[in-house]
């Protein structure tokens, strides 16, 4: 058998309570050491009749320690694979070994001794020395360790470890079963979390594509206001590829994404006056064919050559002035910051104009006041959030900008036509 990390720790399948219970009787009973070790060897438990005067406690005040629980691991799985007590050298004395097993690992295992196997006058003078040198003891102190040792025959050292095996054996098996429901509701929890981890890492890395690819769509709307066709679509080709990547190429989700740029284009363009026949054919025309389309590739072209056409008709209809640049970029940073308390004096200074002279744009270019043009970006945006599935009607008004519920549902009802509790109803029946 092998150690592995997995192996449960003793403490977790044994009641050491017990367990030093059960030992301080069996050393009284039989006056031989008993410890409980972990599969390194260490001692986890340990009982001794004076420790003081153990080779045990002897040798962990000397270098010889790595060596004694080197060949106590070794003997612990050795007497695993042989499937009865193992009988070890441990210095001159001799000590054994009988493992503890949980689910057929080995967590630790029940190590007796050590003890001499003869008299201690039959100690021969050789292996005196060899203790004194290996331990750097006084020929008194060998002596003491000897006769503190304890005498008996191997066949008794296998029958009081087999014993002692036995008994804390059952007190493993006695608590295995409250092991096992623990480790199910362990594994459960753990699986719990990692089901809970996983889905957020989801909506976070869906939250974000959605940011992402707001800021986008806000920053190609503006390229497209003002004419910049190049950067226009090159942010395509960002909003694009992030929609891809979150996508996984999905054509339905990209069809809908494209869809949405022309009609959110299309919108601009109104806001603009731009408001014609052959804006509204261009419309129609690319709107079907990326519909029909099946072509990831295609999708693309086509959502480029309209949105190119559609900027394209906007300036041919409108021309190009510095007043234009003015409204686009009020319009962009009211579309941005609308769930904001925006005055008009916030909005002229981020225009770079005059609070007066960005109101007398709004009632030339898009013949409607400011205010006018702020309630309809919040109402719009309320429909969408509606259409999208929100139905706290509080919640709607708190992130469009209005603190009163009351006061938005009146402004929803007189620009919708009805109340938006209404329309909620009206969007779930039609699901």
């Amino acid at each position: 058998m092998k150690k592995t990390l997995s192996q449960p720790l003793l403490k977790e399948v044994l009641n050491f309570a017990q367990v030093k219970e059960l030992f301080d009787s069996f050393v009284q009973l039989t006056k031989i050491d008993v410890s409980l070790v972990d599969v390194n060897g260490n001692e986890v438990i340990s009982n001794k009749l004076d420790k003081t005067k153990s080779i045990c406690f002897v040798a962990k005040k000397t270098p010889l320690i790595k060596a004694c629980l080197s060949h106590t691991s070794y003997a612990l799985f050795k007497s695993a694979e042989i499937g009865e007590p193992y009988t070890f050298k441990c210095g001159e004395m001799i000590r054994c070994i009988a493992p503890l097993l949980n689910d057929k690992k080995i967590i630790g295992g029940i190590a007796l001794g050590p003890v001499i196997l003869w008299d201690s006058t039959d100690f021969v003078s050789g292996e005196l020395s060899s203790l004194k040198e290996s331990f750097n003891l006084t020929e008194s102190e060998v002596k003491e360790v000897i006769n503190y040792t304890t005498k008996m025959s191997c066949e008794e050292m296998n029958h009081a470890a087999k014993l002692l095996s036995f008994i804390v054996g059952l007190l493993c098996k006695e608590d295995n079963e409250f092991y096992k429901q623990r480790n199910r509701i362990m594994m459960q929890q753990r699986q719990i979390s990692e089901l809970i981890q996983e889905k957020k890492e989801l909506e976070s890395q869906f939250n974000k594509t959605i940011k992402q690819n707001k800021d986008l769509e806000r920053e190609f709307i503006g390229y497209a206001q003002l004419g910049d066709k190049k950067m226009a679509l090159k942010k395509i080709n960002e909003i694009l590829g992030v929609l891809l990547t979150s996508s996984r190429g999905n054509l339905d989700l990209i069809k809908t994404k494209s869809l949405e740029m022309i009609t959110e284009l299309s919108k601009s363009a109104s806001e603009l006056g731009t408001e014609s026949l052959e804006l509204a054919n261009i419309i129609i025309t690319y709107t079907k064919k990326i519909i029909e389309s099946q072509d990831f590739d295609k999708i693309f072209l086509l959502l480029q050559e309209g949105l190119e056409e559609i900027i394209d008709t906007i300036y041919e209809e409108r021309g190009y002035s510095k007043s234009n640049e003015n409204i686009i970029r009020a319009i962009n940073y009211i579309r941005t910051n609308y769930s904001d308390n925006i005055k008009i004096e916030e909005v002229a200074e981020n225009s770079y104009i005059s609070p007066d002279y960005l109101s007398h744009l709004f009632r030339k270019e898009l013949n409607m006041t400011y205010s006018n043009f702020l309630t309809k970006t919040r109402i719009d945006n309320a429909v969408k959030l509606i259409q999208n599935g929100e139905t706290e009607v509080q919640n709607i008004a708190f992130q469009v900008g209005y603190n009163d519920s009351s006061y938005f549902i009146k402004v929803f009802k007189d620009k919708v036509g009805i109340t938006p509790y209404s329309y909620i109803k009206m969007i779930e029946e039609n699901k």
